[in-house]
C-alpha cells in the first residue's frame, strides 16, 4: 500500500485543533516535533511539546483528497499556513521491534517472529504495523490489565474501535469463545485480520466496519477509543450488551471522566476506575431491569 504524508507547521496553541482535524480526516497516525527534536508517537498527558511552532506529520493513504484536507488546514492556520503533502517511500514506514510485555501474570505479547517466553503463560504474538494497538501506551495496558484481571470463560467480547486486534485476540488467548472486531479504517481492518491469522485465531473472530457488524449480542465491549466518539456510542454498547454486561472504556483523560458518566448514567453503572500515566479506564456494568 502506497502513503503520503501531510506535514504542517502549527502554532503551539493551535496544535490541538488541528490533530482532532487530522483525526475526522482519517489520518493513520500523527507525530508531533521541533526542528531539533525526535518525533512524539502518542505523547502522554503533559508531555505534548510547548515549542513555539509545532511540525505536525500525519500518514493517509495515497489518493486521500490531500487539497480538501489542505483547505480545511488552512481555514484555521489562514491561508498563509504551511502546508505539504508528500510520498513517503515504504522504507519510512519501518518500527522497531516489540519488546516482550507480560500482562497480570497471564499473558505474554511479544512481536511476530520472537520466541516464546519459557513458561506456560499464554502468548500472543503482534505484526507491528500502522493500527493503533501494540499494548504499550496506557490506555491499551489499561484494557489488557481488566482483561487479564477480571474475564470470566466462555465470554463473547465486542472490541469497538480495534485497531490491530490485540484487544480481541487476547480477549480470546485469555478464555473468551468468541470475539468480534469492529473499526472504520480499513488500514485496521487488515491489521486485526493478519493478527488473528498469525495467532491461529482467525476462526473465533469476526472482524469487519460498523455496518457490517452482525447481530450479536455480547458479554464485554471494550472501546479503547477517544472521549467523544465514547460518549456518543454509549446507547449502541447499551444495545450490543447482555443485561449485566461489561463495558470497558479507556481513552479517557481525567478531565473528561465526568463527561463519560453522564453519558452512561442513564444505562449503566460505573464499577470501577483505573488509572495510568493520567488516562483513565471507566468499568461499567448494564443495568439490570427494574
Amino acid at each position: 500500500m502506497a502513503w503520503q504524508q501531510l506535514i504542517a507547521r502549527v502554532p503551539r496553541d493551535k496544535v490541538a485543533e488541528v490533530e482532532s482535524l487530522l483525526e475526522l480526516s482519517g489520518a493513520a497516525s500523527i507525530a508531533l516535533e521541533d526542528a531539533a527534536d525526535t518525533p512524539l508517537f502518542e505523547p502522554l498527558p503533559g508531555e505534548t511539546p510547548l515549542w513555539r511552532s509545532v511540525s505536525v506529520k500525519a500518514l493517509f493513504e495515497e489518493g486521500v483528497d490531500a487539497d480538501g484536507i489542505r483547505a480545511v488546514l488552512r481555514g484555521v492556520l489562514g491561508e498563509g499556513g504551511d502546508v505539504r503533502v508528500e510520498p513517503l517511500a515504504d522504507a519510512d514506514l519501518s518500527c522497531a521491534p516489540l519488546a516482550p510485555m507480560r500482562i497480570g501474570g497471564k499473558l505474554w505479547i511479544v512481536s511476530a517472529d520472537d520466541a516464546a517466553p519459557d513458561d506456560d503463560g499464554a502468548l500472543l504474538r503482534l505484526n507491528r504495523g500502522l493500527a493503533f494497538g501494540t499494548g504499550e501506551h496506557p490506555t491499551t495496558l489499561l484494557c489488557l490489565d481488566w482483561l487479564a484481571a477480571s474475564l470470566g470463560p466462555g465470554t463473547v467480547v465486542l472490541d469497538y474501535g480495534c485497531g490491530s486486534g490485540i484487544l480481541a485476540l487476547a480477549a480470546l488467548r485469555l478464555g473468551a469463545v468468541r470475539a468480534f472486531a469492529v473499526d472504520n479504517d480499513p488500514q485496521a481492518i487488515a491489521a486485526a485480520e493478519a493478527n488473528a491469522a498469525l495467532n491461529g485465531l482467525a476462526d473465533k473472530i469476526w472482524v469487519g466496519p460498523p455496518d457490517a457488524l452482525p447481530a450479536v449480542r455480547a458479554d464485554v465491549v471494550l472501546a479503547n477509543i477517544l472521549a467523544r466518539p465514547l460518549t456518543e456510542l454509549a446507547t449502541l454498547f447499551h444495545a450490543r450488551l447482555v443485561t449485566g454486561g461489561r463495558a470497558i472504556l479507556s481513552g479517557v483523560l481525567a478531565a473528561q471522566r465526568a463527561e463519560i458518566e453522564r453519558a452512561y448514567a442513564a444505562g449503566f453503572e460505573i464499577e470501577g476506575v483505573a488509572e495510568r500515566d493520567g488516562w483513565l479506564r471507566l468499568d461499567a456494568r448494564k443495568r439490570l431491569p427494574v
